[in-house]
């Protein structure tokens, strides 16, 4: 289950990007650097997330506990289902009115 709501809330990413509507504050960082340094959002999000583990560690020393670390496996599969969905949805979506 938590694996579909990873997809669903990447689905909601792709569209949004894709619609111009905006990013949400968690994906923000990661469609800068897309627009920055040209690489996939996928990607972005992974290194991201990697970033923000290692952080982690930095801030909590002695009280990071290794399980933590199963950030970085969730954040790579988001990353991919991130990729995947920017794909997906890589044409954007006209709608002609009458005009």
């Amino acid at each position: 289950m938590y694996f579909i709501g990873l997809f669903i809330m990447t689905i909601g990413i792709a569209l949004s990007v894709k619609s111009n509507l905006g990013v949400s504050p968690v994906s923000s960082i990661p469609y800068t650097m897309t627009c920055i340094w040209g690489i996939e959002m996928g990607k972005a999000t992974i290194i991201f997330h990697i970033v923000l583990v290692f952080i982690q560690f930095l801030l909590l020393r002695k009280n990071f506990k290794l399980i933590t670390l199963l950030q970085i496996p969730v954040g790579v599969i988001f990353g991919y289902f991130t990729t995947f969905c920017n794909y997906s949805f890589r044409h954007p979506i006209i709608l002609l009115s009458e005009s």
